[in-house]
């Protein structure tokens, strides 16, 4: 859970922080934490989603993660590509940083509320 939530933050940095990235080695370095937060988080996030399923739904479960993970990656596009042409080319970005900050909270919740069920 925790690496989960320091990954979730290293995504919000680092996306927030790519639109200001002026020269390679600071776009090196803005990509470095978003590779490196993500590598943290993805395997995390699929250990924790079938944890959370019940007896007998993990499969259920997980095809459900997979399937948001799936059309996330049909629509983000879209939606990015419409915000770059419409807003600005950092826009993308931004959003994006504000989805997962977005996410944070929302994971954050999930575990305060794990922790007063136990």
């Amino acid at each position: 859970e925790t690496l989960a939530t320091w990954g979730l933050a290293g995504l919000a940095l680092g996306l927030a922080a790519l639109p200001f990235a002026g020269g390679l080695v600071a776009l090196l370095g803005v990509t470095t934490v978003l590779a490196v937060s993500n590598g943290v988080l993805q395997p995390n996030l699929g250990a924790l989603v079938t944890l959370e399923g019940a007896d007998g739904e993990t499969g259920r479960v997980t095809g459900a993660y997979h399937g948001a993970n799936a059309l996330a990656r049909v629509v983000g596009p879209l939606v990015a590509g419409a915000a770059f042409a419409a807003v600005s080319p950092g826009a993308p970005f931004v959003g994006g940083a504000v989805l997962v900050c977005g996410a944070i909270v929302v994971f954050l919740g999930w575990k305060l509320r794990a922790r007063w069920m136990t």
